[in-house]
């Protein structure tokens, strides 16, 4: 199975810990985000990953290195030049990431979600499926009758 890694941002939240290191490799309990992300994907069964960099893109790409790209297959969405959002990220990756199905993970995102089941409850017919969480937000999503996105 194929996923994308949004590995890209800025980390300004993070700051200062982001002015000298990407987002993906600030440490939580010892280890990266990209750490965590990366074996969450892979215990369930996501063997194909892209991953879009930009701010100190050179870490991340020497951080997968280091780690033998965890034993998968990585490809790299270089956004060196501008950083693209996330509609733009997923377009400028299009190439590595058709012609199948893939889940878009954001790096900064820890949780003991069942991956395996989300993606099995996903209709087989749906142009995206989107997994949000029920929090206080002022951004809102809007869906029709058939929870749609609109």
């Amino acid at each position: 199975m194929k996923a994308m890694i949004f590995a890209a941002g800025l980390g300004t939240r993070l700051r200062p810990l982001t002015d000298t290191l990407p987002k993906a490799l600030v440490p939580v309990c010892g280890k990266p985000l990209l750490y965590h992300v990366m074996r969450k994907l892979i215990a369930s069964g996501f063997d194909d990953i892209v991953i879009n960099v930009h701010h100190f893109a050179g870490k991340i790409r020497e951080y997968l290195a280091s780690q033998d790209n965890f034993g998968v297959r990585v490809s790299i969405s270089d956004e060196t030049d501008m950083l693209r959002e996330t509609g733009g990220g997923i377009r400028h990756a299009r190439s590595l990431l058709e012609p199948q199905p893939f889940l878009v993970h954001n790096v900064d995102i820890i949780s003991d979600l069942d991956l395996q089941s989300f993606v099995a409850r996903c209709r087989p017919d749906a142009l995206a499926s989107l997994l949000v969480s029920e929090r206080p937000s002022s951004r809102r999503l809007l869906f029709d009758d058939r929870m749609r996105l609109m």
